[in-house]
């Protein structure tokens, strides 16, 4: 199943990396300075749980690094791994955060680290676009410490027990426009994905939605969609389902 789940992903790549190296530069490097409400609500979440002052971190789908930039910044000694298959990202998080983050351009299913030496697993702002959500969710598994923390970012149908898949367009990176894949899951489906295959759950699973309030932030984390994963018309009276964001915070049974 991961071997045709990382096939779609490497599409997904592949589609990217047609951008010319200045393209990606400039898509990649930009916003590092920029802290989203999503990464402020988490930052307040790793405050409130208390983050150990030396943590191992791995950043699965970690892209340019974004969240190792703001988070070595917080945590001055807290060691990040980042696994992407993006090697312009990855130059772009080596520029920007130096010796302190490695890079892996490795896959998220299979990252080839050592297993049950992280404190602290991160998918962030990815999930919704992986061929494969249940095999990150086993990486992210096998990677953690017992008691070790996963967190996740994104979009989550909390009302309804709908998945959707959507095919949106990005027009963001210099005008050029791509068609991109997005799966909103319901949170029936997200719990299947944490559980082994007798069903019986492998974390204890906190969902926390995320308030928007910046001007910066207010077009960012929620999105209305009018059809489900099988092509189905939802919510047709009122222009289709509201989706909010999530900060999903696993902890490792």
């Amino acid at each position: 199943m991961n071997d045709r789940a990382l096939a779609e992903d490497l599409k997904y790549k592949a589609a990217f990396e047609e951008l010319d190296e200045s393209s990606n530069k400039a898509c990649y490097m930009k916003p590092f300075e920029i802290k989203t409400d999503i990464q402020m609500r988490l930052e307040e979440l790793l405050r409130e749980i208390g983050l150990a002052g030396k943590a191992r971190v791995v950043d699965l789908c970690g892209g340019s690094g974004h969240v190792a930039y703001h988070l070595q910044k917080e945590w001055k000694d807290i060691c990040i791994d980042n696994i992407d298959l993006n090697k312009s990202a990855l130059d772009a998080c080596r520029q920007m955060n130096g010796v302190r983050v490695k890079c892996y351009e490795r896959s998220c299913y299979d990252s080839g680290l050592q297993g049950g030496e992280y404190d602290m697993a991160i998918c962030w702002l990815s999930f919704f676009h992986l061929s494969s959500p249940q095999g990150l969710i086993n990486e992210m598994h096998r990677l953690l410490k017992p008691g070790g923390l996963g967190i996740i970012s994104t979009y989550l149908n909390m009302d309804h027990d709908i998945d959707i898949r959507a095919s949106l367009i990005e027009a963001a990176r210099e005008g050029d426009k791509r068609e991109y894949k997005r799966n909103i899951y319901s949170r029936l489906t997200f719990e299947r994905f944490t559980q082994d295959k007798s069903g019986v759950p492998r974390f204890d699973i906190v969902m926390h939605k995320i308030k928007l309030s910046s001007r910066l932030n207010k077009t960012r984390g929620i999105g209305t969609y009018n059809r489900d994963a099988e092509g189905r018309e939802i919510e047709p009276r009122s222009g289709g389902l509201l989706v909010p964001m999530y900060l999903i915070e696993l902890r490792k049974i």
